[in-house]
């Protein structure tokens, strides 16, 4: 366990137990550490009572009050997660993305450009939870404007292709004909 004190009117720490006992603290040395609600005296901490010295002279009078340390994150690479804003996540525009990927599939399958508005939304909600607020929101509205744009790819390709298919049908159709008058020129 890590515990924080205050030295010379100023927090130190963190400290292990064996640290402390070169750091000279007595009862009054205000101590804290994780789990405790507000720093207290190191006298009122059980797991530092083999460490005090007794009949230390009290601290001066309207000595000043501490707030509670900073987080450190905890050993062994853990980071804890870190407190949200009071905004919620943004919109990861899935839906938009899952329409758009499957449009671009189906109507113009070289080119699947949907799914690079579906990369984009599925990484939102890590980027908020890692508190990567920015790029949380960045991501969001990249999402909706390649959902936008794959959508608008989408129809803008199967309107050529209609034109395209109507064109060569037009075409077939011609070409039919003429093949089908010179069938009839040959069998008269």
């Amino acid at each position: 366990m890590n515990y924080f004190i205050i030295e010379n009117g100023q927090q130190a720490g963190p400290f292990s137990i064996d640290q402390l006992r070169f750091r000279n603290i007595t009862g009054e040395t205000m101590v804290w550490h994780e789990g405790m609600a507000q720093w207290g005296k190191a006298k009122d901490v059980p797991s530092l009572a083999s460490l005090l010295q007794l009949g230390t002279p009290p601290p001066p009078p309207n000595s000043p009050s501490y707030g509670r340390p900073p987080q450190q994150p905890p050993h062994y690479g853990y980071n804890p997660p870190q407190p949200q804003p009071t905004q919620s996540c943004p919109d990861n525009n899935l839906g938009l993305s899952i329409v758009a990927t499957i449009m671009t599939i189906f109507c113009c399958f070289p080119i699947p450009i949907g799914i690079v508005a579906l990369v984009y939304s599925l990484n939102v909600e890590s980027k908020w939870k890692r508190g990567e607020y920015a790029k949380a929101e960045s991501y969001a509205k990249n999402a909706k404007n390649w959902g936008i744009a794959s959508i608008i790819a989408a129809v803008a390709l199967f309107v050529i292709m209609l034109v395209i298919y109507a064109s060569l049908g037009a075409a077939c159709f011609e070409f039919l004909d003429e093949i089908y008058e010179l069938d009839d020129f040959y069998y008269y």
